[in-house]
């Protein structure tokens, strides 16, 4: 994944313009403009559905809109042979934000050949990083395309898995550092980011969101929490975008498919 400008701490990944993770908040602001009722978001779930855009089989999603071009546009960019990455180090210490912590342990030495270890991990909370596939969410009984949820079994996915993202994923990755556009260090929790901050951000940064991209939103979370310490996210809430937000990342991608009709 190519990232045409630098990042530290925890990035919230949103992919969609590719978006797969995102953490919608409804209620925060203080802004009646900005208010949305459990109505308006059910009404956005409806009128941005990408369900079915790219066929009733289709088990990606809005991956499809990272193309061949795409890729080929994102390995151009790449000016320093510089890895960086996106990984922390596994929290072993139990929180308020981490009741169920990395358990790791290294097993003894076999036949003085080798060493083995063995590890537990709880991979949904607010500790460690992962990647959710389609199959997540459910919705009225559907996951994603209108899979039914009884895709989804003890014994796995049987629609929709993780494993439909096997090649991996390789893109142009934008970041937008919303801490640094409102001058603070890190968001406070609960805190929302709206539309036009995204917009603002395109403008201080000179670079513009398009289709295909991988958006990466900075809220400066782990920086607080090296700070001030664990809160409880389940009650106190964690910074994220506003459900407003779908709209834009809806029409930017919509934007962008049209443009390209267009040329063609």
């Amino acid at each position: 994944m190519i990232v045409p400008c630098s990042f530290s701490s925890r990035i919230l990944i949103v992919l969609a313009v590719v978006v797969v993770v995102a953490s919608f908040q409804t209620t925060a602001s203080a802004q009646s403009d900005r208010k949305m009722t459990q109505a308006d978001v059910e009404r956005l779930v409806e009128e941005l559905s990408n369900w079915g855009r790219w066929g009733k089989e289709d088990q990606l999603g809005t991956l499809n809109l990272i193309t061949e071009k795409k890729r080929q546009e994102a390995a151009q960019l790449v000016k320093r042979g510089i890895s960086v990455s996106l990984a922390r180090n596994v929290e072993k210490d139990e929180d308020s934000d981490n009741p169920d912590p990395f358990k790791h342990e290294m097993l003894p030495i076999v036949n003085n050949q080798w060493a083995v270890d063995r590890f537990t991990v709880a991979y949904h909370g607010y500790a460690h990083t992962h990647m959710d596939s389609l199959c997540h969410l459910f919705y009225r009984g559907k996951i994603y395309n209108g899979f039914s949820q009884d895709q989804v079994t003890g014994d796995g996915a049987q629609k929709l898995g993780i494993e439909n993202v096997k090649r991996g994923i390789f893109t142009r990755g934008i970041l937008i550092d919303i801490p640094k556009l409102r001058g603070v260090d890190y968001l406070e929790p609960g805190s929302p980011i709206y539309p036009d901050e995204l917009v603002a951000w395109e403008n201080r940064a000179g670079v513009t969101v398009s289709s295909g991209d991988a958006v990466f939103i900075y809220t400066g979370r782990w920086a607080r929490r090296e700070k001030i310490g664990a809160w409880g996210v389940d009650q106190d809430g964690m910074a994220g975008l506003h459900a407003s937000c779908a709209q834009w990342l809806r029409e930017l991608t919509l934007r962008c498919w049209a443009a390209t009709r267009q040329l063609t």
